[in-house]
């Protein structure tokens, strides 16, 4: 049996909350995934989630700013936090779906927040630049130990803020000044560079040609299946 999944950069969940209900009515997704919900844990709108028929949720979640938040119709077996540059900044979750839950095998859904970088790609003088290469950094650093092993079955989705290619984006000539498009800086380096160790593979380039317009996605490791991608944010 398939999952549906999917991933959005919601940019204030307690502000949005009806455009969430009108997404989910119309896409009846059984996996929620979302970025920059700005909020703490505890006021995380649970109950409006239940409501919609998301019994399940692991949420990662600060004052004002990032935050992650995993909803799921489906039993979730274990929930995990990366910390990966210390900084206690809430910008990942994962969880684990179990055998039975409508899957075969078992697998971890992680949903990530990378951080966008500010507009200068240039680590010296930006320090929100240098931030972004060492979350990625760290991010290769913990993937490589987890690419020799064949067992683990994992789904990365989130707002990963990186889109070297021009069908990645909605308009490549109008985000040719943005950093998380521009091709030829640092970030791409560290980016090809984390793929790389995870062994990556992006779905949506698999099903779809190169045109523009569309949502990129990543699966990691024996797990062909994902959703998610930077063109969601905003």
């Amino acid at each position: 049996m398939r999952l549906r999944l999917a991933t959005w950069n919601i940019n204030s969940v307690r502000l949005r909350l009806d455009l969430v209900e009108r997404f989910v009515r119309a896409e009846n997704p059984d996996i929620l995934c979302l970025q920059e919900i700005k909020c703490e844990e505890a006021q995380f709108p649970r109950a409006a989630f239940e409501a919609m028929g998301f019994p399940f949720a692991a949420v990662t979640g600060q004052k004002g700013y990032h935050g992650v938040a995993t909803l799921s119709k489906v039993p979730l077996a274990g929930v995990g936090r990366l910390d990966l540059c210390g900084d206690n900044h809430a910008r990942h979750v994962s969880v684990m779906l179990a055998e039975g839950a409508s899957i075969s095998k078992p697998l971890t859904l992680h949903n990530f927040y990378v951080p966008a970088g500010g507009d200068v790609p240039d680590p010296a003088v930006n320090d929100k630049f240098r931030h972004k290469l060492d979350f990625l950094d760290a991010l290769t650093t913990w993937s490589g130990a987890h690419k020799t092993k064949s067992k683990n079955r994992m789904i990365l989705v989130g707002d990963l803020n990186v889109a070297p290619l021009e069908a990645d984006v909605w308009s490549h000539k109008q985000l040719l000044k943005v950093v998380s498009h521009r091709r030829r800086n640092a970030w791409h380096r560290h980016w090809h560079r984390m793929t790389g160790s995870m062994s990556c593979a992006s779905m949506y380039r698999r099903k779809r040609s190169s045109s523009p317009g569309g949502v990129t996605a990543i699966a990691i490791g024996a797990c062909p299946i994902a959703a998610g991608g930077w063109i969601m944010s905003g």
